[in-house]
């Protein structure tokens, strides 16, 4: 029987700068400042059945990266 071939890609690159008043006072005295930075990849294949009878079957591989790094200063 025949088969196919399917295949789901997945990527994000996020990146966030973030600072913070911490003592809540008029004054800045206590400033925090966070930064994350994440680059995500993924890729599946698979290889699905064509057949309709009683059996049938799906296999594939997955891959996935995760990049992800941060700084935190108070």
């Amino acid at each position: 029987g025949k088969s196919r071939l399917k295949s789901i890609s997945g990527m994000a690159d996020f990146d966030a700068k973030r600072s913070h008043d911490t003592d809540l006072s008029a004054s800045t005295i206590g400033i925090d400042y966070q930064r994350t930075n994440a680059k995500i990849f993924s890729q599946e294949l698979q290889i699905l059945s064509n057949i309709t009878g009683p059996l049938s079957y799906v296999a594939g591989y997955y891959y996935f990266r995760d990049d992800l790094r941060g700084a935190f200063i108070n």
